[in-house]
């Protein structure tokens, strides 16, 4: 009797274990169940929770308890120098120009003002703001932050949701307070067509004179490279081609010239071009290649 009194009792112990754990299931069932949103709690089923910021805009949690898209926007700005100035004419960079750093203030639903380094561009400035119009001013500084430039705009953009938008400031020459810099000028001409060298065009360039005017139409004086004189003079006919060596008049304030060129076939006149080019400051500028068409017919031996 008592072996089997034992056992009973070792059931109604598992019995009444068993009807605990399964009052406790029931109950933790029954509260998953009853999961309430905006409890500020996590609870089963919920992707998040964050009680009343629940469907308010950018809290990343919606009404419902799901994880909601964050309406926001990247903003990206472009920052030239002197590019396109004249056609060809690459643009320079910060070292050139004693630029160190670029302040810039961004105007829309997000408001920014930041100084960034002169050589980070493109710049991303922002990747949360909230979509919308925005414009931009930016103003070159040098190195104990002094405005080298005006303040110049980069227009206006439309930032939209998930979408990065790019605004674009160019400074030009007028733009800086600047003007003292000093450069070179690079230039390779060809004949007729590009890359035609002057003893393959047709006629063939048997000599060339080069001049060279400034804004103005001043003859530059006292330039010249090698033994072509940049006077309209007629010398050797020079070859680089645009992938060679190239001609180079240094020590150029730096801004608009234009360049003529008059190409010969013995003693006729053959080609004759006038071109628009930029001597910017520093050395670092890119060769202008530049193509000498035919002559005008008319033009007899002078040259526009």
């Amino acid at each position: 009797m008592t072996s089997l009194r034992r056992h009973f009792d070792r059931l109604d112990a598992w019995l009444v274990a068993t009807s605990v754990i399964a009052a406790m299931v029931i109950a933790l069932v029954h509260c998953n169940d009853d999961a309430v949103c905006g409890n500020g709690v996590q609870e089963d089923k919920e992707q998040c929770d964050k009680g009343a910021l629940n469907g308010v805009e950018n809290s990343g949690c919606s009404s419902t308890c799901t994880i909601a898209a964050l309406n926001v926007a990247g903003l990206q700005l472009l920052v030239t120098k002197l590019k396109d100035e004249a056609m060809g004419f690459p643009g320079v960079g910060c070292s050139e120009l004693g630029a160190t750093m670029q302040h810039v203030v961004i105007t829309g639903p997000t408001n920014i003002d930041m100084t960034v380094d002169c050589g980070m561009s493109p710049a991303y400035l922002n990747h949360d703001i909230t979509p919308g119009d925005y414009s931009a001013t930016v103003t070159l500084l040098d190195g104990s932050g002094n405005p080298l430039t005006k303040t110049v705009s980069a227009g206006t953009v439309s930032a939209t949701k998930g979408q990065t938008a790019m605004l674009t400031a160019n400074f030009a020459q007028a733009d800086f307070l600047k003007q003292d810099y000093t450069g070179t000028l690079f230039f390779a001409p060809s004949w007729g067509a590009a890359s035609t060298k002057c003893d393959a065009a047709t006629p063939a360039v048997t000599g060339y004179g080069i001049t060279l005017k400034d804004k103005n139409g001043k003859l530059v004086a006292g330039m010249s490279t090698a033994s072509r004189k940049l006077d309209g003079t007629s010398g050797p006919c020079f070859d680089p081609g645009p992938t060679g060596t190239a001609e180079a008049v240094a020590g150029l304030t730096w801004g608009h010239y234009g360049i003529t060129f008059t190409g010969y076939a013995g003693a006729t006149l053959a080609y004759c071009k006038t071109f628009d080019v930029f001597s910017g400051p520093g050395t670092a500028n890119a060769t202008y290649a530049l193509t000498v068409t035919g002559a005008d017919p008319d033009a007899g031996v002078s040259c526009p």
